[in-house]
């Protein structure tokens, strides 16, 4: 209970924490987009996806740390579509992945974060594990690029932690409007 109060209040004030505005926000919109021009489900998904990367980016980049409770909360219901619809192979890559990169954030001291290891497969059930795999290494470039340009300007190191969140953020962005 102490983690579901620590994600429902900020700081322990008793007010609801801002990270529910843009959930809020994603719902009223969701449903205008819906009833205004029909959006589809397509739509409906990639706004759902933004809105989680934008609460990711803001939480990463201020703490160093993603919400992982909140992409539970994102989780569960589009697991439960790919078994309603009988889609079990971009659930069982999904799987794979976050084992692939839980192990990798555990073993390499968080080099790859815990959060990383849930972000990815999350893209993957979103939309499929194909563009997945395209976001995720238009990612890996743009943060490849940048730490090129941080170590070239020496304004970061070889030790330097960059958040890969914002630049899988981006490349999600990259790959909508594209």
């Amino acid at each position: 209970a102490a983690g579901v109060d620590r994600w429902l209040y900020a700081e322990g004030t008793p007010h609801i924490a801002w990270r529910f505005l843009p959930v809020g926000i994603y719902i009223g919109a969701a449903l205008y987009l819906y009833v205004r021009f029909g959006f589809n489900v397509f739509w409906l998904r990639n706004l759902w996806m933004l809105t989680l990367f934008l609460i990711s980016v803001a939480e990463d980049i201020r703490k160093k740390e993603v919400p992982l409770e909140l992409y539970l909360v994102f989780l569960v219901p589009v697991i439960i579509l790919h078994v309603a619809q009988c889609d079990w192979v971009n659930p069982l890559v999904a799987l794979a992945l976050f084992a692939i990169f839980y192990l990798l954030a555990k073993y390499s001291n968080q080099a790859i974060g815990y959060g990383d290891a849930v972000a990815i497969p999350l893209l993957c059930l979103l939309g499929g594990y194909q563009t997945a795999g395209i976001i995720v290494l238009m990612a890996l470039v743009l943060v490849a690029t940048t730490g090129l340009v941080l170590l070239v300007t020496r304004k970061a190191n070889r030790k330097t932690e960059v958040p890969f969140i914002p630049f899988l953020a981006a490349a999600y962005l990259i790959y909508l409007c594209f």
